[in-house]
Protein backbone atom coordinates (compact mmCIF):
# COMPACT_ATOMS: atom_id res chain seq x y z
CA UNK A 1 0.00 0.00 0.00
CA UNK A 2 1.30 3.50 -0.72
CA UNK A 3 -0.25 4.71 2.56
CA UNK A 4 1.89 5.09 5.69
CA UNK A 5 1.55 2.30 8.24
CA UNK A 6 1.79 2.91 11.98
CA UNK A 7 2.24 -0.13 14.20
CA UNK A 8 0.88 -0.14 17.76
CA UNK A 9 2.26 -3.07 19.76
CA UNK A 10 -0.35 -4.47 22.14
CA UNK A 11 0.63 -5.75 25.59
CA UNK A 12 -0.45 -9.36 25.97
CA UNK A 13 -0.35 -11.39 29.18
CA UNK A 14 2.48 -13.65 28.09
CA UNK A 15 5.31 -11.36 26.91
CA UNK A 16 3.93 -7.95 27.92
CA UNK A 17 3.90 -6.66 24.34
CA UNK A 18 7.42 -7.68 23.35
CA UNK A 19 6.08 -10.22 20.86
CA UNK A 20 3.85 -7.58 19.27
CA UNK A 21 6.69 -5.07 19.13
CA UNK A 22 9.05 -7.55 17.47
CA UNK A 23 6.47 -8.59 14.88
CA UNK A 24 6.03 -4.94 13.86
CA UNK A 25 9.68 -3.84 13.78
CA UNK A 26 10.85 -6.94 11.90
CA UNK A 27 8.88 -6.22 8.74
CA UNK A 28 10.76 -7.18 5.57
CA UNK A 29 12.74 -4.67 3.55
CA UNK A 30 10.48 -2.50 1.44
CA UNK A 31 7.63 -2.53 4.00
CA UNK A 32 8.28 0.53 6.17
CA UNK A 33 6.28 0.71 9.38
CA UNK A 34 6.39 3.51 11.92
CA UNK A 35 6.17 2.03 15.40
CA UNK A 36 5.08 3.66 18.66
CA UNK A 37 5.44 2.41 22.23
CA UNK A 38 3.65 -0.68 23.52
CA UNK A 39 0.00 0.16 24.13
CA UNK A 40 0.50 3.78 23.03
CA UNK A 41 -2.32 4.21 20.52
CA UNK A 42 -2.56 7.91 21.43
CA UNK A 43 0.89 8.55 20.01
CA UNK A 44 -0.06 6.59 16.89
CA UNK A 45 -3.01 8.94 16.41
CA UNK A 46 -0.82 11.99 16.96
CA UNK A 47 1.72 10.71 14.45
CA UNK A 48 -1.06 10.15 11.91
CA UNK A 49 -2.30 13.71 12.50
CA UNK A 50 1.20 15.07 11.93
CA UNK A 51 1.52 13.12 8.69
CA UNK A 52 -1.86 14.36 7.47
CA UNK A 53 -1.06 17.93 8.56
CA UNK A 54 1.76 18.11 6.02
CA UNK A 55 -0.92 18.56 3.34
CA UNK A 56 -3.63 20.40 5.31
CA UNK A 57 -3.01 23.90 6.67
CA UNK A 58 -6.09 23.82 8.93
CA UNK A 59 -5.02 20.53 10.48
CA UNK A 60 -1.47 21.86 10.86
CA UNK A 61 -2.74 24.93 12.75
CA UNK A 62 -4.92 22.76 14.98
CA UNK A 63 -2.01 20.43 15.70
CA UNK A 64 0.26 23.35 16.56
CA UNK A 65 -2.40 24.67 18.96
CA UNK A 66 -2.58 21.21 20.54
CA UNK A 67 1.22 21.17 20.96
CA UNK A 68 1.16 24.61 22.61
CA UNK A 69 -1.45 23.40 25.13
CA UNK A 70 0.64 20.29 25.82
CA UNK A 71 3.73 22.44 26.43
CA UNK A 72 1.81 24.64 28.90
CA UNK A 73 0.52 21.56 30.74
CA UNK A 74 4.01 20.04 30.94
CA UNK A 75 5.45 23.28 32.34
CA UNK A 76 2.66 23.49 34.92
CA UNK A 77 3.22 19.86 35.99
CA UNK A 78 6.96 20.48 36.30
CA UNK A 79 6.34 23.55 38.45
CA UNK A 80 3.93 21.58 40.67
CA UNK A 81 6.57 18.88 41.21
CA UNK A 82 9.28 21.45 41.97
CA UNK A 83 7.03 23.24 44.46
CA UNK A 84 6.54 20.00 46.44
CA UNK A 85 10.25 19.22 46.52
CA UNK A 86 12.05 20.28 49.72
CA UNK A 87 14.55 23.10 49.46
CA UNK A 88 17.99 21.46 49.09
CA UNK A 89 19.58 24.40 50.97
CA UNK A 90 17.33 23.95 54.02
CA UNK A 91 18.88 22.18 57.00
CA UNK A 92 17.65 18.70 57.55
CA UNK A 93 18.55 15.49 59.26
CA UNK A 94 21.92 14.05 58.44
CA UNK A 95 22.23 10.49 57.33
CA UNK A 96 25.12 8.23 58.20
CA UNK A 97 27.23 7.41 55.19
CA UNK A 98 28.69 4.20 56.60
CA UNK A 99 27.57 0.70 55.78
CA UNK A 100 26.56 -1.75 58.46
CA UNK A 101 29.67 -3.06 60.19
CA UNK A 102 31.81 -0.04 59.21
CA UNK A 103 32.51 2.96 61.43
CA UNK A 104 30.41 6.02 60.66
CA UNK A 105 32.02 9.22 59.43
CA UNK A 106 31.87 11.60 62.44
CA UNK A 107 31.49 14.59 60.13
CA UNK A 108 28.07 13.27 59.01
CA UNK A 109 26.72 12.48 62.48
CA UNK A 110 24.19 14.70 64.26
CA UNK A 111 25.52 16.95 66.99
CA UNK A 112 24.32 15.46 70.32
CA UNK A 113 24.51 18.86 72.04
CA UNK A 114 21.93 20.18 69.58
CA UNK A 115 19.34 17.76 70.95
CA UNK A 116 19.57 18.70 74.65
CA UNK A 117 21.05 16.80 77.57
CA UNK A 118 21.34 13.04 77.41
CA UNK A 119 18.81 11.04 79.39
CA UNK A 120 19.86 7.97 81.27
CA UNK A 121 19.36 4.80 79.29
CA UNK A 122 18.66 2.64 82.37
CA UNK A 123 16.08 3.09 85.04
CA UNK A 124 17.19 3.54 88.60
CA UNK A 125 16.85 0.36 90.68
CA UNK A 126 14.46 -0.08 93.64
Amino acid sequence: SPLPVIGVPVALPVLDGLDSLLSIVQMPSGVPVATVGVGNARNAGLLAARILATGDDDLLAAYQDFQAVQAEQALAKGEAVRSRRPDPAAPGPTRPTSRPGQPADPANQPDPAAHGPKRPTTRPGP
